[in-house]
């Protein structure tokens, strides 16, 4: 359950049985990181399961003092099962509006063609034709999709993408939300609709981390950073169909690299429950080591427009074309294929 850091020690855990009835108990831990702008707090409560009255519980919350309400109150959550053979996940946090269909496309079938098993979304207010392209990789069983209801509404302002302390708590509140849910993947990754993920060397992304966890086998995360391809400059190859063999031209990495470039992958198992935020992690303890490798392992390509307080023309660009050995027929194909199948379920609206 999520709720103001500044307000976990004033609340319990609320248990609605299925007679109408309540009953609390204290939580079992507080998870949030310390000093930082987010002012999110996770809070664990004992599971359902090891409590007395576990056949007849119907919702939990936490709250200063336990409502009898049915609405305030939500099913117990259980983590995303695994199949066999599934090791990566990748959290894509918020997803909302009327997201590009063609874009949106290209980014699943890139991760999926590059060893992704899973993707979880938490949807907000989109459009029906991205709704159904969501639920054609949920039918598939590649997406996972949540709901996503803006907190304190009508008390304080809050909405999603924009770059205020409000949204950057949303976004963590999924965030680390992500970090319960994939706890049962052995790699989890936070990125954004509009970053791609490149091996330097590696076939794919799950060769890429074996090798690194054969080279070192006590690693708790992988840190790599983002490089911008910024959508304002000209058109590399216009005529191509994909995003990401239209648009060569990015900025040139240069340190000290902006927290806010930074992008993990880390293992669920190995990092403190509650530590994952979008652009850190904290290790479990001291054992576990904390890759930071940029630029020699892999890289974010993040196609987006110029960050407002830059000025793109003054920007040293640098011709790029790492992603594109990644671009295989096979993978061409099948986003062909997926755009002529979701824009027929499309037409169905």
């Amino acid at each position: 359950m999520w709720i103001d850091v500044e307000d976990y020690k004033r609340v319990v855990c609320c248990y609605l049985l299925d007679d109408g009835s309540v009953i609390w108990k204290n939580y079992s831990q507080v998870n949030y990181r310390e000093n930082m702008f987010n002012h999110t707090a996770q809070i664990e409560c004992p599971n359902p399961v090891t409590l007395r009255y576990s056949l007849g519980i119907i919702g939990i919350t936490v709250s200063n003092q336990c409502p009898l309400n049915r609405e305030y109150y939500t099913q117990p959550q259980r983590p995303i099962m695994t199949k066999p053979g599934d090791t990566l996940a990748l959290c894509g946090k918020i997803i909302y509006g009327d997201v590009d269909i063609n874009l949106l496309i290209e980014w699943v079938e890139y991760n999926k063609h590059m060893g992704v098993d899973k993707i979880l979304f938490y949807t907000y207010n989109v459009t029906p034709s991205v709704s159904k392209v969501l639920k054609y990789y949920e039918n598939i069983g590649l997406i996972s999709l949540l709901p996503y209801k803006m907190p304190y509404e009508g008390i304080e302002k809050h909405d999603v993408g924009a770059k205020t302390p409000e949204a950057w708590d949303n976004e963590q509140m999924v965030v680390y939300d992500c970090q319960t849910r994939l706890r049962l993947y052995e790699f989890v990754g936070i990125i954004d609709i509009d970053e791609y993920i490149v091996p330097m060397t590696d076939k794919n992304f799950k060769i890429m981390l074996e090798r690194i966890e054969s080279r070192i086998p006590n690693i708790a995360a992988v840190e790599t950073y983002g490089e911008l391809y910024v959508l304002e400059w000209k058109k590399t190859n216009p005529r191509d169909e994909l995003l990401v063999k239209q648009y060569r031209l990015r900025t040139r990495t240069e340190l000290p690299i902006d927290i806010n470039q930074r992008k993990l992958i880390h293992k669920p198992a190995r990092v403190e429950r509650g530590s994952v935020v979008t652009h850190g992690v904290k290790r479990l303890n001291r054992s576990y080591i904390i890759l930071k490798d940029p630029l020699s392992t892999m890289v974010i390509n993040h196609y987006r427009k110029c960050f407002p307080h830059w000025d793109c023309s003054q920007q040293k660009q640098v011709r790029d074309n790492r992603i594109i050995r990644h671009i295989k027929p096979d993978l061409v194909k099948a986003i062909s294929d997926a755009k002529k199948h979701c824009h027929n379920l499309i037409r169905t609206l």
